[in-house]
């Protein structure tokens, strides 16, 4: 009993975590999910070794004219965190975060999509609860664009207990696993019993199945009306919208990056369509934050990066919960790895105990950092 309850409590902070800084549990946040400080930076942490995956090898997805923004793990731990934001300020966080002073992508701005979803959800008659958004990223070919799906975790009971669903066979089989005398022996069979298991409960997983949707989508942006303005397409998500990313990822196959999400080794045969070894280990890649109970769920693929989280509450529980949140991975990943040409962040120093950021120049007109983020200030002082 005491095992489940564990088990359970650790789910339940999908739900927790996502509603603690104060947004409605429907429509989203609004402008006040993060304070941008355009004119502030970190550099790096200067004398330790950086995380391998702060920026990712290949041609960027950020790119403009004939010139390329750096593509850091930052820009997709951001994306992943406007999923929470309403239609109308996500726009704002987009235009903060990537088109402030002197970013080359300024003249074409990175934009969100919303008709695309609306659209799509319409011709399927959607009335599931999960969302997500897509966002447009220019491209060197300017008539073409980089798509970004991005899903949102849970914002509210309903979501967490019907996503959870999805992963508490492999959560219990894990645990079965830890206590059985060389548990690991039993890994390479314990897909075909979750298999079985939500073979049993296939009724009620088909109606909270949301992969299914997330899929659709993906696959509608696919089609040929889109392919003459389509330069790549890939997923992302944070807490259970990270798994279900990650799910939709491999059955769409395009590249799928999730930010604390539940993983989909052992439970891969449970899914319509079921997923492989191979596909998610090539397409997708999980951020991993210590102490975070979510990202425990399941076997992790292939591609991963364990990241710190400085919480220390003195409550593991609290740590769990905190160390859960998306502004405070994204807070980790442009303290380590520096901001580059991006914004530093109020929420980093005065809500997740970072140092304070530096500012760029000497400008006597930038105002002081206090009062930048007094709102900050006034709402972590309660």
């Amino acid at each position: 009993l005491i095992i489940i309850l564990l088990i359970l409590f650790g789910l339940s902070v999908m739900s927790v975590s996502s509603t603690s800084t104060g947004g409605e549990e429907t429509g989203g946040y609004g402008k006040e999910f993060v304070t941008y400080l355009p004119d502030y930076e970190y550099r790096g942490n200067d004398g330790t070794v950086p995380y391998p995956t702060c920026t990712f090898g290949g041609d960027s997805i950020f790119s403009s004219g004939d010139e390329y923004i750096r593509r850091d793990l930052a820009d997709y731990t951001f994306l992943t965190a406007i999923a929470y934001t309403n239609d109308n300020a996500t726009q704002f966080h987009l235009d903060q975060w990537f088109a402030y002073e002197n970013d080359i992508l300024a003249p074409r701005n990175v934009t969100n999509r919303p008709k695309e979803v609306l659209n799509y959800r319409k011709s399927i008659g959607s009335k599931s609860p999960v969302v997500y958004k897509v966002i447009s990223i220019p491209s060197i070919n300017e008539e073409k664009s980089h798509l970004m799906v991005t899903i949102r975790g849970s914002l509210n009971t309903y979501d967490f207990l019907t996503d959870a669903q999805l992963w508490m066979a492999a959560v219990l089989l894990q645990c079965v696993r830890f206590f059985l005398p060389f548990g690991q022996v039993w890994t390479p069979v314990m897909p075909y019993f979750i298999e079985a298991i939500s073979w049993l409960e296939s009724d009620s997983l088909s109606t909270i199945s949301f992969y299914n949707e997330t899929t659709g989508f993906l696959e509608f942006l696919k089609q040929d009306s889109f392919q003459d303005r389509l330069e790549s397409l890939q997923v992302v998500g944070h807490s259970l919208g990270g798994g279900l990313a990650l799910i939709s990822a491999v059955q769409a196959n395009v590249p799928g990056i999730g930010v604390s999400a539940p993983n989909a080794m052992l439970s891969r045969r449970s899914f319509d369509p079921p997923l492989t070894v191979t596909s998610l280990d090539e397409l997708t890649f999980n951020v991993v934050p210590h102490t975070d109970i979510v990202p425990q769920c399941d076997d992790l693929a292939q591609n991963y990066q364990q990241v710190r989280c400085l919480a220390d509450t003195g409550t593991w529980w609290e740590d769990a919960v905190s160390c859960h949140d998306s502004r405070r991975t994204l807070c980790e990943l442009i303290f380590m790895c520096g901001t580059q040409n991006r914004p530093a962040l109020c929420e980093c120093h005065y809500e997740f105990g970072y140092p304070k950021p530096t500012l760029k120049t000497r400008d006597a007109k930038v105002a002081p950092l206090e009062e930048q983020c007094a709102a900050v200030i006034e709402r972590t002082s309660k």
